[in-house]
């Protein structure tokens, strides 16, 4: 899914999670020149970042087949799950390769299962990054970001 232009191959990034944190850290992404695909309960939380060059996913499913790396910043543990494993979630779209990256803040417990579930059913990785640096830091790109992972 990478496209590749000008000597350089950026991977396909999908977002979910267009709020406060999530929309201010999409628009540095787009910003910085990577294919963004989004998705929202609700097309009109995306107007922002279709306008600037995003394009719409008609489900997480959809979004994780077409990208390389899935970014989730969602409020919490039911909204991920719902998210990822729910009808037309991420995980029907997962594969070997891909990449989720949960800026959630969610239960470490829930985290560590989840991630256990989506390996072994589609063999995706998933990265625990958690973000410091609230609204002002997503805005100015100055988050800090704690990962973890297994593989």
């Amino acid at each position: 899914m990478a496209i590749k232009g000008e000597g350089m191959s950026h991977p396909a990034i999908g977002f979910i999670g267009l709020g406060t944190m999530g929309g201010a850290m999409c628009r540095q992404v787009i910003e910085a020149g990577f294919p963004v695909t989004v998705w929202g309960r609700s097309q009109d939380c995306a107007t922002r970042h279709l306008e600037t060059g995003a394009n719409w996913s008609q489900s997480p499913a959809e979004l994780a087949k077409s990208s390389d790396i899935v970014v989730l910043c969602v409020s919490n543990d039911a909204a991920v799950e719902d998210v990822v494993f729910g009808d037309s979630g991420i995980g029907a779209g997962g594969a070997s390769g891909k990449i989720l990256i949960d800026h959630s803040t969610i239960h470490p417990g829930s985290t560590r299962d989840w991630a256990g579930r989506l390996a072994a059913d589609t063999g995706m990785n998933w990265i625990d990054a958690p973000v410091s640096g609230g609204p002002g830091g997503a805005e100015r790109g100055e988050l800090i970001v704690m990962a973890g992972g297994v593989s």
